[in-house]
């Protein structure tokens, strides 16, 4: 077992350990975006009320839902990244712009370009506008180098 250790870099808004966000209840902001903010239904119900599959359930039925899923999400994209960093065992979490972050991993440096760091080149618009529907607006976002180590 080893250790690897990321650097990661984005512009965003970063929070402090413990922050309640409105898809804490979910685990999954993307599940939350999907489902409580979106409204998806899908055309098929695999799930009951407790998340376990309906009895009867085909495999086509599966694939079905969950195409239909990834098509939804991919019509309506998450407008923010949310970006762990510390470690798992105390995460910390910023709310960043999707198309500024960039990962490197342990051993595998990446090449920045200046140009990736002109912020007319992202959507900084659609992602304050989420922070503040959201009540997640805590301070203007701002570019952030920090860490991950998967322990």
């Amino acid at each position: 077992m080893g250790v690897s250790t990321d650097a990661i870099i984005c512009y965003g808004i970063s929070y402090e350990e413990g922050y309640k966000f409105p898809w804490d209840h979910k685990n999954n902001i993307e599940e939350w975006w999907i489902d409580d903010v979106l409204g998806f239904i899908p055309s098929i119900q695999i799930y009951d009320s407790e998340g376990n599959h309906l009895p009867k359930v085909t495999e086509e039925q599966i694939n079905q839902y969950w195409e239909e899923r990834r098509d939804f999400k991919d019509k309506y994209p998450l407008p923010v990244e949310l970006v762990r960093h510390c470690s798992w065992g105390y995460p910390m979490f910023i709310v960043a712009v999707p198309s500024t972050v960039i990962y490197a991993h342990r051993g595998y440096p990446k090449e920045l370009n200046p140009r990736h760091f002109d912020l007319s080149n992202h959507n900084i618009q659609s992602f304050i506008d989420f922070c503040k529907k959201h009540n997640i607006y805590e301070e203007d976002p701002k570019w952030w180098l920090c860490s991950f180590w998967e322990n």
